[in-house]
């Protein structure tokens, strides 16, 4: 992880500028003093991550350009890199995987909560949802996502579509609203539903594709970064920047939909928007694929601007799930269950 830190901020400093061949695994691993394997990991985190690519035989080349903006210049879609290469099969077990989190585990949390809260159980929860399972995400996102929300600012929802719900009611029902072309089907629904105006926005091969994001007359953009259904692509480094710069070129706002991040086949998980720019982003994702869609849990990520507004919705639009599995969530989260399931579901997914 040192040696992926340091050649990122080389190359988002400029140090590597875009096309430039960087040092190859043996020099870093020696730099380092380290194994050839080892740089070979940190090297593979910087291509699936759209730092770097590799090109056959030749070595590795920086494919992230800093001078990419929002004002026009640097707008080419020619900076490709192969995001998917080498991870359609995983994505595609990642897509069709099936709850593994071992019952055994979960029923002895049920056990624990029911001895351990008894009564409280049976209390009714902040509208927000309970405030432990808040903490327990909270501190997670710190120790694994580098997201760092307090759990003031964290809403507890049945699932991703709920919060979809909630995010219109809370941004507003007049803004105009951007999504993915092809886009999950349930996003486009619930825009029709609510009948607030909405466009699209055609995928190229790293995120959106940069003409068609120059051109987007919206309020605010709903996004998958990380393997977007049902086209598979994952946003690059450095389209995940430009769709911050197109947030703060107007006041905008971004929906980051993260969906299966956390399964990332190597040790480190994707990027977030919402790590980037916390105060521009809007951040959804559920416990469907890490714990088990039967739950019906996902959890939302409200910037400071919509705190007030997201008071006066909850009153009567929140959709907390049942209180005891928010509390039994808690402890499988603050116990390590959680993130000791999250691990060997990735290992199992690698293999």
């Amino acid at each position: 992880m040192q040696m992926y830190d340091d050649v990122k901020d080389q190359i988002v400093k400029g140090v590597y500028r875009y096309g430039e061949k960087i040092p190859s695994k043996r020099v870093l691993a020696d730099r380092f003093g380290v194994s050839v394997i080892t740089a070979e990991h940190a090297l593979a985190l910087l291509v699936d991550e759209g730092y770097i690519k590799n090109s056959l035989r030749c070595g590795f080349f920086a494919a992230y350009r800093p001078e990419l903006n929002f004002s026009g210049t640097g707008t080419s879609d020619d900076a490709r890199v192969g995001t998917r290469e080498g991870a359609d099969s995983f994505e595609s077990r990642l897509l069709d995987s099936r709850c593994v989190f071992p019952p055994s585990v979960y029923i002895k949390e049920v056990r624990r909560t029911l001895s351990e809260l008894g009564d409280r159980i049976l209390e009714p929860s902040d509208v927000a949802g309970v405030y432990m399972l808040r903490v327990a995400i909270s501190e997670y996102l710190a120790r694994a996502r580098s997201i760092y929300a307090p759990p003031e600012r964290i809403i507890i929802g049945s699932g991703a579509r709920s919060l979809y719900n909630l995010a219109i009611l809370m941004i507003g029902q007049d803004k105009v609203y951007a999504i993915e072309k092809p886009s999950y089907a349930a996003i486009e629904q619930t825009y029709l539903m609510h009948r607030v105006r909405y466009v699209t926005a055609e995928l190229g091969d790293d995120g959106i594709k940069t003409e068609a994001l120059e051109n987007l007359s919206a309020d605010v953009l709903h996004v998958t970064p990380y393997f977007s259904f049902p086209s598979g692509i994952s946003a690059s480094a450095a389209k995940k920047q430009l769709y911050l710069d197109w947030a703060k070129s107007g006041g905008r706002l971004i929906i980051e939909d993260d969906f299966g991040s956390e399964l990332y086949r190597f040790c480190k998980p994707a990027q977030t928007l919402c790590a980037f720019d916390p105060q521009r982003v809007v951040y959804i994702n559920t416990f469907s694929k890490t714990v088990s869609p039967a739950i019906r849990i996902g959890y939302m990520i409200i910037p400071e601007v919509l705190a007030d507004r997201a008071a006066d919705c909850l009153g009567f639009a929140s959709c907390p799930p049942p209180v005891l599995e928010q509390y039994v969530l808690a402890g499988l989260i603050s116990g390590g269950s959680f993130e000791r399931n999250l691990n060997r579901m990735r290992r199992n997914l690698r293999r």
